[in-house]
């Protein structure tokens, strides 16, 4: 099976002073991703896990069984729903025994502090009237001015959406989100990485409609927080192969400016410009 490639894997050196969290996303319905979760979880002896939403296809009454396997991890599972998720997928999530739902909340898990909301999308549904990108942007907006004042220190925010997350910019040190099916990541100048997780799930059972033959990777990231400082200092960057495949690999990646400051820059210049008529 796919998830046998993860066995050999290289593992962050053991040690106490380090939070590891893996983060998933865009499971979408495929039960191939939960092997693949719980061997990742036990080989890399990870202490929370993050999805950041679209755990299943339509967010039928039918699917909400799916959520059951997440009760079979022995670590807390923090989760926000996606725009494939109904409220229906986030009941059936929240009954499980170690998840953590954020919609629009602040709460401390694993000795992290995380901020997380829903995507206000429910696109199974054509009959619904979703907002379009703007009125994503604007409640990311809404929810960073949220975090931004909320007198706490966030270490992660968690959006399903690049478009709902960008607010958070300048705000907190992290962003994780997913919904593109393909990881990338970038640091801005303000500060703030933004990590876009692939699909977990392969890009789901819709994944084996490819017409280029050409499977979508599952891919996941462990990431490894200062227990401290609440700070990432790496990632390991997971792809296995897609359906049929049984390759993996994995990338490192060290955080240059860990304790990096956040939001605007320091003006160097502006204690050293004299004040007009100043003698």
């Amino acid at each position: 099976m796919i998830y046998e490639a993860t066995s050999s894997l290289p593992v962050y050196d053991d040690d106490e002073s380090v939070i590891r969290v893996l983060h998933v996303s865009d499971i979408q319905l495929n039960p191939a991703s939960w092997s693949i979760i719980a061997t990742l979880q036990e080989q890399y002896g990870v202490d929370v896990i993050v999805d950041s939403g679209d755990l299943t296809d339509r967010g039928s009454a039918a699917e909400d069984v799916f959520a059951e396997e997440i009760g079979k991890l022995d670590v807390p599972y923090v989760w926000v729903r996606g725009q494939h998720d109904s409220m229906g997928t986030q009941r059936a999530v929240a009954a499980q025994p170690n998840a953590v739902v954020l919609d629009g909340d602040v709460e401390e898990v694993g000795g992290l502090t995380f901020y997380g909301a829903g995507d206000p999308r429910f696109t199974p549904d054509a009959t619904r009237l979703n907002p379009d990108a703007a009125g994503v942007a604007a409640l990311g907006e809404e929810q960073a001015a949220s975090v931004r004042g909320g007198g706490e220190d966030v270490d992660v925010a968690i959006l399903h959406t690049r478009t709902q997350a960008r607010p958070f910019d300048g705000v907190v040190p992290l962003v994780l989100a997913g919904n593109e099916h393909l990881r990338s990541t970038e640091l801005t100048d303000l500060g703030t990485r933004f990590l876009v997780q692939g699909s977990t799930g392969g890009a789901g059972l819709r994944g084996l409609d490819h017409g280029s033959g050409r499977p979508t990777p599952y891919q996941a990231s462990v990431l490894y927080f200062d227990a401290e400082t609440g700070r990432l200092q790496a990632r390991d960057d997971i792809d296995l192969g897609g359906i049929g495949l049984t390759s993996a690999q994995v990338e490192r990646h060290i955080e240059a400016d860990p304790d990096r400051r956040i939001g605007e820059p320091e003006d160097e210049d502006e204690e050293a410009t004299p004040t007009e008529g100043a003698s």
